[in-house]
This record gives C-alpha cells, structure tokens and sequence, in this order.
C-alpha cells in the first residue's frame, strides 16, 4: 500500500491530540483513527503501535530542534551580531507552533513516562549551536575553557528561560519581534562577557 504525506500527516496531528489529552498510556489507536479520518488498517499500514507513532513524533520534534548548521566564533568579526545569530537560531523553533505543540507534547508525557521519552530522545542527535560556538572561541583563544563552558550552559539558559519554557507553558509561539528582543537582550548581555 502507498503511503501517502497527507494521511500521514492527518495521523500525526490526530496522535499528538489524543496522546495531549489522554496521555500515552490511556491513547487510544481507535480514537487516533477517528480523528485522522482514516480507517484503522490504514493507521496500522503507518504504525503498528502507539509506541511506534509516539516515537515518530519525537523523531519530528527533533527535526525541529536540531540545527546541524555550523556554528563558529569568527575573532574577525564583531561579537554582538554573531551573539545576536546564535539567540535567533535557538529561538527559532520556538516560532512554529508544530514545534511547541510536540514539546509541550513531550515534556509533559516524560512526567508520566519519564523512561520511554527519554529512552526516545537519546536516540536523538540534538545539535547545540551555543556549545560549538563557545568551544570555537575557546579555540581561538578568545576565552578560557572554564569561561567557554559557563557561558554555552548560561546562554542557553537564557534563551530557554525568556523564548523555550514560555512557549511551552502557554502553548504560544514565539512572536518575531519577541524572537529579535530576546535576542537583542542576548547578545548585548553576553557579548560583555567575551
């Protein structure tokens, strides 16, 4: 059988609903079908588990938390815009209310299901932009390790504490223009660091 985006999709969206109301546990295939509009040998063609479908909304919610795009401290080149692109990057799935969505998702089930999420996410390669960056500056003689690794920890924090954890409290997205302030704030606090 022919696997097709949209039904798939329409899977996706009716699993992350049931699995948001019913948690993992008490998700039901049955509901899951109901709400994707799709006929349950068609759910089963996609996942033969609700295992398998929660797993897949992790993989996609990895997608959009890992930026693989390289990340290097250029000494050449002023310090607040290169601070300034590495906030908007790790805001940057804080903007699409898939990402939220899947988070809020996610970090709520590891309550309930703290082994099976976490099992999940390991087999994530989640990228972290603040740390190559960091490291790049320690590298290039910029800062010293202690301060290198003190300061990836920190501004990652910052940005999870003003964009990542509101996001996924409220269920709301991060607005662009709270997406550049939050960034400006970033990069002017942290550039007197370095």
């Amino acid at each position: 059988m022919t696997r097709k985006p949209q039904k798939l999709e329409q899977v996706i969206q009716a699993a992350i609903t049931e699995f948001q109301e019913n948690g993992f546990t008490a998700a039901n295939m049955d509901r899951v079908s109901e709400r994707a509009e799709v006929s349950k040998r068609t759910l089963y063609n996609y996942f033969d588990s609700k295992e398998l479908l929660f797993r897949e909304i992790v993989n996609r919610a990895g997608v959009h938390f890992t930026d693989n795009a390289p990340s290097v401290f250029l000494p050449s080149a002023e310090i607040v815009p290169q601070l300034h692109n590495l906030a908007l990057r790790l805001i940057r799935p804080c903007t699409t209310a898939d990402a939220v969505k899947m988070a809020r998702l996610i970090i709520g089930e590891m309550l309930c299901n703290r082994d099976m999420v976490t099992g999940m996410l390991s087999e994530i390669e989640l990228a972290k932009p603040a740390d190559a960056f960091f490291t790049s500056a320690i590298h290039a003689d910029a800062i010293t390790k202690q301060a290198g690794d003190a300061l990836s920890i920190d501004f990652s924090a910052f940005i999870k504490g003003r964009c990542f954890w509101p996001a996924v409290l409220s269920g709301e997205v991060v607005s662009p223009a709270k997406a550049e302030q939050v960034a400006k704030s970033a990069s002017e606090l942290f550039s007197l660091q370095l």
